[in-house]
């Protein structure tokens, strides 16, 4: 970086080349935090999920992940996996009416929030319905197949 003499005597500093180095440590920075976060968000990250508290309604979420098959239930940060349907009649789960009728008796104070796999979408509502005809509130979110979710502490 020369400094050079203008036609009225005065010094003059190009700062082209200071600008052009200093976009190329700029670019390497992004590269760096980009590769970071990249591998932050790799395989076998859980999604997790922070119900909003809302002054009217405190209510604890109880999350189950749904694939159309499987119903993963997870209570006190425990995950049971449950058959909604057991055997070729295609009869309900003993294990899952027990927990249907779980919530009945929490309604007031609980409600289920459906993590649903694109394997689940055909059947989401009518394993939902067994919820609302009880007036049991629901809620659901899909979700890759492939990704866990959880719900963050605080939230129950």
């Amino acid at each position: 970086m020369a400094s050079r003499l203008s036609r009225s005597g005065t010094e003059h500093f190009d700062m082209l080349p200071f600008i052009g180095l200093l976009m190329c440590v700029l670019g390497v920075l992004l590269f760096v935090t980009l590769s970071i976060a990249a591998l932050a968000i790799g395989p076998n990250v859980r999604e997790g999920w922070l119900p909003v508290n809302h002054p009217d309604r405190k209510k604890v979420p109880i999350l189950v992940e749904w694939d159309g098959s499987t119903a993963v239930i997870h209570k006190a940060n425990k995950p049971t996996s449950l058959a909604v349907f057991s055997g070729a009649n295609s009869s309900p789960n003993p294990d899952f009416v027990t927990f249907v009728n779980e919530m009945v008796a929490n309604r007031n104070t609980h409600y289920v929030i459906f993590a649903v796999r694109p394997s689940g979408f055909g059947s989401l509502q009518a394993l939902a319905d067994q919820f609302r005809v009880k007036r049991v509130d629901v809620g659901y979110e899909p979700i890759p197949q492939d990704k866990s979710v959880r719900l963050l502490k605080g939230s129950q």
